[in-house]
């Protein structure tokens, strides 16, 4: 019996299906790919036809817009020509002018050549005759010498020192003349003048007005707080003293103390002590020590505060901080009982306002104003006067030589050279004089009548003098027959300068010197 094994058949039948699924599947690829390639054609044809439409209309488009643009160009073209036509036409006509101003001068030059020959002629004449003029001239002049020569029998060099002396005499007498007219021109105009802008300047300041009139004493409740300031033997008065190195004077009549010293700040800080204390129920060494460390720094930080204040006031920058303390410590500085702390100020105000009406720079004058009375502040510890002291402090700091000169010469330590020195002197005179600012005692008034008389009495040929006005004024009469008009003038000069060089007042002093003549003649 034959046996059929199955396993060949399946195999068989796999391998059959097997290549049966790879036929079928190429054979799908193959329909796949031929009409995916027509498809491919098919895009390429839609794409070279959508080339060609838009290609024409490209070509379409473009040759639009050239067109378009020719004629916009030959518009254009069209406005330079016309604005080219236009600018050629205004070059002809300038041109044509030119021609004929051209002509014109040439026209001109041609006759100013004409007439500088004419000149030249002319000159040359003139020339001529002024050699023949001088010539004559000198013969003349030789032939008068030769016979001035033979009638005076005067030698030439005699006759020329002669007439050279009479000359130089006419000549000094005319510029004294001169001098004079100019002086009394001045004294008429320039003081109105100078009078009017004072006033404009006085007219714009609010005059500084201050109560104060030095350190003031210390008053006590009653005797019990004296006597608990004062201590056992004096003990606690000692130790303030010691302190704040001043001297204090007590009035057990009018319970009072009175602090006295040569620094200003020191009286100030012990009077500020005395007071404090005065208040504590207990005072002993340590207390006093605490108390015036205290007030030390207070008073510093015050006077600190003070120079700054001073400063801000009158609008200046740029100020040192050892500038401006020392300007705080005027703030207890008195001259004449005026304070110098407001009188700076009021100088400084003045000066700028003066420097204004110059038209000169306002920061200077102030700066220069505020200043000029600085070494006050320090002139009882370093030996000179107080406008050198000053400037040299002033210089260490850096400020301006102009300002520098201003302060060093406004009582004349230095001579003043420039405007800004001048105007210090001058708004230091008008702080220092008007009426309120200082009080004289009997002593200084005296002090300056003397004063006044010795610069008198240096003077020859004066037979009598009257000084009026509280000093203000001094009539000086001189011996008419050694004393003409020119050197009474003279007299009047000198002694002015003596005045302002030997004197340190504030104020104006007038000077007249009287010659009286008579002449008596009988007919």
């Amino acid at each position: 019996m034959y046996i059929i094994d199955f396993s060949y058949i399946f195999f068989a039948g796999l391998v059959f299906g097997l290549l049966l699924t790879v036929i079928w599947d190429y054979l799908e690829k193959r329909i796949l790919l031929r009409k995916t390639k027509i498809q491919a054609d098919q895009i390429i044809q839609e794409a070279q036809v959508k080339k060609e439409d838009h290609f024409r209309y490209i070509k379409k488009e473009s040759l639009f817009d050239f067109d378009k643009r020719i004629s916009e160009f030959e518009k254009e073209k069209e406005k330079i020509l016309l604005n080219f036509r236009k600018v050629q036409s205004q070059i002809d006509k300038k041109r044509n002018e030119l021609d004929l101003k051209q002509k014109e001068n040439s026209w001109k030059i041609k006759e100013w050549n004409k007439n500088i020959d004419i000149f030249k002629k002319e000159i040359t004449n003139l020339d001529d005759e002024r050699k023949q003029l001088r010539q004559q001239l000198e013969k003349s002049i030789s032939n008068r010498k030769s016979q001035l020569e033979k009638v005076f029998s005067i030698d030439k060099s005699q006759i020329k020192s002669h007439l050279e002396k009479n000359i130089k005499e006419e000549w000094i007498d005319e510029i004294k003349a001169k001098i004079k007219r100019q002086e009394e021109y001045n004294k008429q105009n320039l003081q109105k003048d100078s009078f009017f802008q004072i006033n404009q300047v006085l007219n714009r300041i609010n005059r500084t007005y201050c109560p104060e009139r030095g350190i003031r004493p210390v008053l006590f409740k009653n005797k019990r707080h004296l006597d608990n300031l004062t201590g056992k033997n004096n003990k606690n008065i000692s130790e303030i003293e010691k302190e704040c190195g001043v001297d204090i004077v007590i009035n057990q009549d009018d319970l009072s103390a009175f602090v006295f010293g040569i620094d200003p700040v020191r009286r100030e800080l012990g009077r500020m002590s005395l007071l404090k204390l005065s208040e504590s129920s207990k005072i002993d060494s340590s207390s006093i020590k605490l108390t015036v460390k205290t007030n030390k720094k207070n008073l510093f930080s015050k006077i600190h505060f003070d120079g700054s204040q001073i400063c801000k006031k009158l609008g200046l920058k740029n100020v040192s901080t050892e500038i401006k303390n020392m300007l705080g410590a005027l703030r207890y500085r008195y001259s004449f009982a005026q304070n110098q702390y407001f009188h700076c100020e009021e100088v400084g105000w003045l000066c700028g306002l003066l420097n204004a009406e110059m038209s000169l720079p306002i920061e200077a004058g102030k700066r220069s104003g505020l200043f000029h009375d600085i070494g006050k502040a320090m002139d009882h510890s370093i030996e000179g006067n107080h406008a050198v002291i000053g400037a040299e402090f002033l210089s260490k700091y850096n400020e301006n030589k102009e300002i520098l000169h201003a302060v060093r010469a406004h009582h004349y330590d230095e001579t003043p050279s420039t405007p800004l020195a001048y105007l210090v002197i001058v708004a230091d005179s008008i702080s220092g004089s008007r009426p309120g600012a200082r009080r004289f005692t009997e002593d200084s008034y005296n002090q300056k009548m003397l004063s006044l008389e010795k610069i008198i009495n240096s003077f020859k040929n004066i037979e009598d003098a009257y000084i009026m006005n509280a000093g203000r004024e001094m009539r000086v009469i001189v011996n008419n027959e050694k004393v003409n008009d020119q050197k009474a003038l003279d007299l009047s000069k000198l002694i002015a300068r003596k005045i302002e060089k030997e004197c340190s007042y504030p104020g104006l002093i007038k000077v007249t010197v009287v010659r009286h003549s008579e002449t008596v003649a009988t007919a």
